[in-house]
C-alpha cells in the first residue's frame, strides 16, 4: 500500500499526449501500465487541460468476431463515462444501439461524439489493449486510424494510447491480420519508431524511498546492505520490489524491533522464487 509518485515514469507519456500523439505503452507484466493508465486520468479530470478515459478492453479478449467483441468494447467505454462523475457525457442507450448496427464503425461513431461533447480536448487509454485478436482486433485499429486521419475535420480525440505488453506493430499475429493492418508502419497513427513508449523501473533512489515509507510507518529499518540487495535482485521492476519486501516484511520478520538484514533479502528472493 505505499506509493511513490508515478510522475517521473510517466513524463514521456505525457509528452506525446501534450504532443496530440497516438501511442502505444508497452510493458511486461505488473510494471505499472495499469498504474499509469489510471494516475494520467485522474490528474487529468482532476485539472483543467483535458478530459481523460480509461477504458479496460480485456472482457473482449480473444474474441476475433467484431460482432461479439464491439459491444463489449463500447460497454466498457460507457463504463469509463461512469467513472469520470459526470466530467463527460456519453451516448445514450438508443445512440448505442445506432452505432452497433454497424459493428465496423461503432468505435470511431462513439469517440466522435464524445469527443465532440467534451468541454476539453479529450484523452484515451485502451487499457489491455493487445488481448483483441483477428478480425476484432484490425477493425478496432482501423477504426481508430480512421479517426486519426479526419481529426482536423471532425471530432476525435486529441491522444489515443494503446496499453498493453506488446507495441501495435505486435497485434497482428496471423499473415492475414498483418496483410489487413499492412499501414501499421507507413501511414499509422501509431508510428512505430517515434511514439512507441514504455515504462522505466524505479531507479535506485526510488527503491530506497518506497523501503523508507516502510519505516516511516512501521519503524522497521532496512539495514543499508538491504537496499542495495533490493536493488541488485530486481532492477527496480516494481512486482519484484514489492515482492521481496512483501516476503520479508510480512513472513520472514514480522517483528518490527528487528533491523531487515541483507540476508532476509537473500531468503525472500528463494522463497518466490
Amino acid at each position: 500500500h505505499y506509493m511513490l509518485s508515478p510522475e517521473r515514469r510517466f513524463r514521456h507519456v505525457l509528452k506525446l499526449i501534450d504532443e496530440r500523439k497516438f501511442f502505444t505503452l508497452h510493458a511486461g507484466r505488473q510494471t505499472g501500465k495499469s498504474t499509469a493508465a489510471r494516475w494520467i486520468a485522474d490528474r487529468f479530470n482532476g485539472g483543467t487541460l483535458y478530459r481523460a478515459l480509461r477504458v479496460d478492453v480485456q472482457t473482449a479478449r480473444e474474441q476475433p468476431d467484431i460482432e461479439v467483441a464491439m459491444p463489449e468494447i463500447l460497454a466498457r467505454m460507457n463504463d469509463a463515462i461512469l467513472r469520470t462523475r459526470g466530467l463527460l457525457a456519453g451516448p445514450s442507450d438508443q445512440q448505442v444501439r445506432d452505432m452497433l448496427a454497424s459493428p465496423v464503425s461503432a468505435v470511431l461513431q462513439w469517440l466522435r461524439l464524445v469527443a465532440a461533447a467534451s468541454p476539453l480536448p479529450l484523452v484515451v487509454l485502451f487499457d489491455e489493449a493487445d488481448c483483441l485478436v483477428g478480425p476484432a482486433m484490425v477493425s478496432f485499429l482501423t477504426q481508430l486510424r480512421a479517426g486519426y486521419i479526419d481529426r482536423s475535420e471532425l471530432p476525435f480525440p486529441q491522444s489515443v494510447a494503446l496499453i498493453g505488453q506488446r507495441q501495435v506493430r505486435d497485434y497482428a499475429l496471423s499473415e492475414v491480420d498483418r496483410r489487413a493492418v499492412s499501414w501499421l508502419g507507413s501511414a499509422s497513427p501509431f508510428n512505430i519508431t517515434a511514439e512507441a513508449a514504455t515504462l522505466e523501473p524505479f531507479n535506485r533512489e526510488e527503491v530506497e524511498q518506497l523501503l523508507l515509507q516502510h519505516t516511516e510507518h512501521t519503524g522497521q529499518k532496512f539495514e543499508p546492505e538491504a537496499v542495495e540487495r533490493v536493488w541488485y535482485l530486481s532492477q527496480g521492476h516494481p512486482w519484484l520490489v514489492n515482492a521481496m519486501a512483501d516476503q520479508v516484511v510480512n513472513r520472514d520478520v514480522e517483528d518490527r524491533s528487528i533491523a531487515v538484514t541483507a540476508e532476509h533479502v537473500e531468503a525472500a528472493k528463494e522463497t518466490i522464487i
